[in-house]
């Protein structure tokens, strides 16, 4: 670890049909006396509880920032952004119940609101949110 930003973008995924966790992480491949290398690795494990030291390293990409690695460095470094902001429109789409976010319920009392008041606004806005949501995180975080 070199106490660096690379060192903080971690993303544990459960890969079903493989069965195992798949980890991708920035990595810091330390420096040379010009360059500073960046980079990306994709690592498995099938069980992390019975072996938390076990990770193979499947992939190892290393970045320059002018050379030819260019635009897989942004399409690597992109990949970690876009899986979370799809956790994160995903998570804002709590509109359909009022259990589905605290602020729902605390208006639900003083706003003389039903259950059923919920879906009816909810489910329109919920279609909003992912047919604008979905496209913005594939434009602002191409693959």
């Amino acid at each position: 670890m070199t106490d660096r930003a690379a060192d903080t973008h971690n993303q544990i995924l459960w890969d079903p049909l493989a069965q195992v966790y798949r980890l991708y992480t920035r990595t810091d491949f330390g420096d040379d006396d010009v360059n500073e290398w960046r980079g990306n690795r994709c690592m498995i494990n099938p069980d992390v509880k019975a072996n938390p030291a076990g990770w193979k390293t499947l992939k190892s990409w290393k970045f320059d920032q002018e050379g030819s690695y260019e635009r897989w460095r942004r399409q690597i470094y992109g990949l970690t952004d876009w899986i979370y902001e799809g956790f994160h429109v995903a998570a804002s789409c709590a509109f359909l119940t009022p259990v589905g976010h605290k602020n729902n319920i605390i208006v639900m009392g003083p706003g003389g609101y039903r259950f059923g008041d919920y879906w009816r606004m909810g489910l329109p806005l919920e279609i909003l949110v992912v047919l604008v949501g979905l496209p913005m995180i594939l434009i602002v975080w191409p693959l």
